[in-house]
Parts: structure tokens; C-alpha cells; sequence
């Protein structure tokens, strides 16, 4: 009785044993190497235990000519997504795209991240599209072209180009009439955003004193293609030319400073 008794019993723990270790091998956590592929639609999708998603998606006009889509896709696996297949249409009032379909490559991946950036410059419109509304389709297949997860949507309103900010590319105060002295600075801003600058002595200088300490300069007229001549007059308490000056150069558009700069100049006289 005893004897029959510990068998059942035997053979019960041996049970839950054996169904315990199942249990853990066919856990599917374990099995994101090795996805399932399911027939649905006429075609495979593979369905992932982490799936990819589209963490962000822009539309951009570019500075030069066209839009440039750009989406970040998230997934456990940096590798998952090869491309992505993106189909485009417009919101009521929006100009049309000029293509409808067309795909987003790899373009980097950040792998502590796991974050993967897909980009594409083929789109464009048949007007400017900045500020208007697209519904976009994204369709993520891995190497072998086979669909992960299900197509994403998104509105997505384009955004305009990066404007290229202004940059200071000289400085010079120099005195031709034996009176005044006059700064000019050079700004390169090919997107015109300056409209005025102003310089300001710093009070680090061994010479005489600049009078007044902040100049005012005003546009006196461009000098090559997207390069800009700023004026102003100034004078100074004796005789500058052997002084290097420490300044403080801001590129305003209105009353805003768009940049602001500290560098230096000594004085010359010039012939010019």
C-alpha cells in the first residue's frame, strides 16, 4: 500500500517536472531570434515579441530644391527593419506629391539606442507643401522583403528648411580721411535675416579710449552673393593704431540678436 502510494506520488512530481521544463523552453520571450511567420492578407508578415515602430517621422524642404522624409524606428533589434516602403496622401488643400510611393533606405543607427534612421530625398510637390498635412503609410520589411508587424500610419505637416544662420566673416576699423574712423564688418547671411549690427568695445584695452563704446552699424550694401557690408563711425581719444581692440559683434534682425561674437581689432589707417 505504502509502496503504491509513493509511485503515485513519484510520478506526479516527475509530471510537474516534465511540464515545468516545457513550459520554459517554449517561453516566447526566448524566441525573438526565431520569429513566427503568419499567412495573412496574400502576404507574410513576420510578427515579432518586440516590435519595430516608428519613433518619429518628419517631411522637410530642403534648402536647395525638393523634401527630404526622414523616420527613426525603434526595435530590440537594430538590424530587424532593411527598408521601408512609404506610400503619401494629401489633406484637403494640400498641393499633390509628385510620387505617391516610393521607399526610405537606411541611413544611420545608434545602437545603444536602438534606434535606426531611414531616409529618402525623392518627394516633391507640385507646389510648396510647407505647412500642409500629408497622411503617410509606412510598411517596414526586413532583408528578405517580408513585412513586419502591421503598415503604420501618421499626419505629418511639412516642415520648412533650416535656415542657414549667419556667420561673421571679418571685421576692420580703419581711417582714410585723417578724421574719421569707420568699422565695417563682413556677414555672410545668404538667407537675409540681418538687417542691422552692432559693435561694442570691451574694456580690456591699453590705448585710448573708443568714443562711443557701442557703434550702431547700418547696411551699406552686399558685396558678393549672400554677403553683406555693415557701417558705422566712430573716434577715439588719440591715436588707436597701435592698440588691438577686444569686441563684441551681434548681428540683429530688428531689435533681436540673432549671433553675437567676441573678437578683436587694430585700427589702421588706410589709403583706400
Amino acid at each position: 500500500m505504502k509502496i503504491a502510494l509513493l509511485r503515485n506520488l513519484y510520478i506526479s512530481l516527475l509530471i510537474v517536472i516534465l511540464a515545468a521544463c516545457r513550459s520554459e523552453i517554449m517561453n516566447p520571450d526566448e524566441l525573438v531570434v526565431a520569429p513566427e511567420s503568419k499567412k495573412g492578407g496574400g502576404s507574410e508578415i513576420v510578427t515579432l515579441n518586440a516590435d519595430a515602430f516608428i519613433r518619429r517621422a518628419f517631411i522637410k524642404k530642403k534648402a536647395s530644391a525638393g523634401y527630404r522624409m526622414t523616420a527613426s524606428v525603434s526595435n530590440s533589434e537594430p538590424d530587424t527593419v532593411h527598408i521601408i516602403d512609404v506610400k503619401i496622401k494629401a489633406s484637403k488643400g494640400a498641393p499633390s506629391p509628385t510620387i505617391k510611393k516610393f521607399t526610405l533606405y537606411w541611413e544611420k543607427s545608434e545602437p545603444k539606442a536602438e534606434v535606426s534612421s531611414f531616409s529618402s530625398d525623392e518627394l516633391d510637390f507640385v507646389e510648396d507643401a510647407v505647412g500642409k498635412t500629408y497622411e503617410v503609410s509606412y510598411t517596414m520589411l526586413n532583408a528578405q522583403g517580408k513585412k513586419i508587424g502591421k503598415v503604420k500610419k501618421k499626419n505629418i505637416t511639412v516642415e520648412p528648411p533650416e535656415a542657414n544662420l549667419p556667420v561673421l566673416e571679418s571685421i576692420r576699423i580703419t581711417n582714410s580721411s585723417g578724421k574719421q574712423w569707420i568699422c565695417e564688418i563682413v556677414i555672410s547671411d545668404p538667407s537675409n535675416i540681418i538687417d542691422n549690427a552692432e559693435v561694442e568695445f570691451l574694456d580690456e584695452y591699453s590705448g585710448p579710449a573708443p568714443n562711443p563704446t557701442i557703434v550702431s552699424l547700418s547696411f551699406a550694401g552686399e558685396i558678393n552673393l549672400g554677403q553683406e557690408l555693415y557701417t558705422g563711425i566712430l573716434s577715439f581719444e588719440g591715436d588707436p593704431t597701435k592698440t588691438n581692440y577686444p569686441l563684441l559683434v551681434s548681428g540683429n534682425a530688428k531689435d533681436i540678436k540673432i549671433f553675437t561674437i567676441e573678437t578683436s581689432s587694430t585700427p589702421a589707417y588706410s589709403d583706400l
